[in-house]
């Protein structure tokens, strides 16, 4: 009986197991090996008019089988090809492009909140604040204002009055976008003086409200004032955190975008400051654990309250401003600069 099977090696012949002998003198197939288009073996044939010699069988035309009837189960081999290595689908690229523009535009998000505190903490010192970061910026008062203030220089005259316009871009008058154009060109002019110009930005970028360049902007501020400022890199900063997470027990993992996300490193922190930066008498109750916030306490929180906690305490204890909120962490990661900051 012959059954063909989906393989590369073409057709083979199964004889059944209940099927009856054959007799001597009968004709029987004998199949010859021959050349296939497939990557098996085919069959080859003697002509049915051929004479035959008395005595010699003759093999006849080894039937092709005819195709299973719809329906009927078929034995089937999955070359590796096709199990391993699927092809990828327009679909599957199109939700793998999704999910990574998503992730970009999340960390863009809390990076802008983020910042946005640092801004108006900064900017408290001459009574002035930011309500849309990325707005805000483009009339270029806020940008002068807040170097003036890290710098504690003035940065002379400029048109302060183009703060006060928020028309939108498509009403703008020229005189108003020149105005614009001129703050930007002081602020940057003021930061290439500083050695901190970035490069490859131009004023009309700031004045259009380019988001990115206006973090990355932010990120350099704060990188020359606040981390230099320690005397010390970012590198160096994250082996501080471990080390304090080493002194008090606690393990970390990860970089800045997870190390953090569970507020217990920061409670570590919080509590190792409070040690050497509060006043004596504050320093004797975190040693003997007299506090009503202790790690031991933090352990047992939910990373929401656990984050809660250490920023209240810091910002009670140690004066330090609350630019972060537990909020912040409610993705699977956070931005590396919203840690650092």
């Amino acid at each position: 009986m012959l059954k063909r099977r989906a393989s590369s090696f073409g057709w083979s012949i199964k004889k059944a197991a209940h099927a009856p002998a054959e007799a001597a003198d009968e004709e029987v197939k004998t199949p010859r090996l021959t050349s296939s288009r497939s990557f098996g073996f085919g069959w080859s044939k003697k002509a049915a008019s051929a004479p035959a010699a008395k005595g010699v069988r003759v093999a006849e035309e080894v039937p092709r089988a005819a195709p299973p009837p719809e329906g009927a189960a078929r034995e089937v081999e999955i070359t590796v090809a096709e199990a391993h290595f699927p092809v990828p689908t327009k679909v599957a690229d199109e939700q793998a492009t999704e999910h990574v523009v998503n992730s970009e535009v999340r960390d863009l998000v809390a990076e802008e909140r983020v910042y946005k505190r640092w801004w108006n903490m900064n900017l408290k010192q001459v009574n002035l604040s930011v309500d849309d970061l990325t707005e805000d910026f483009k009339s270029g008062v806020l940008p002068i204002r807040l170097l003036e203030v890290l710098t504690a220089t003035s940065l002379g005259e400029f048109h302060e009055e183009a703060g006060v316009d928020k028309s939108p871009s498509s009403v703008r008058t020229a005189l108003q976008h020149d105005k614009m154009l001129e703050n930007q060109h002081v602020f940057l002019k003021a930061l290439e003086g500083n050695g901190h110009m970035p490069p490859g930005i131009r004023v009309d970028d700031l004045v259009a409200g380019n988001t990115e360049l206006i973090l990355g902007l932010t990120w350099t501020l704060i990188l020359r004032f606040e981390i230099h400022q320690l005397h010390t890199t970012v590198l160096e900063l994250f082996s501080w955190a471990m080390s304090v997470g080493d002194k008090h027990n606690v393990a970390v993992h990860g970089s800045w975008s997870t190390a953090f996300n569970d507020g217990i490193l920061f409670s570590a922190i919080v509590l190792d400051c409070m040690q050497y930066a509060a006043p004596a008498c504050m320093h004797h109750a975190v040693q003997a654990g007299q506090l009503s916030y202790n790690l031991d306490a933090a352990r047992t929180m939910v990373p929401a309250m656990a984050l809660s906690a250490a920023f209240d305490a810091a910002a009670e204890h140690l004066g330090v401003a609350r630019l972060l909120e537990s909020s912040d962490f409610n993705g699977p990661t956070i931005p590396d600069r919203s840690v650092i900051l």
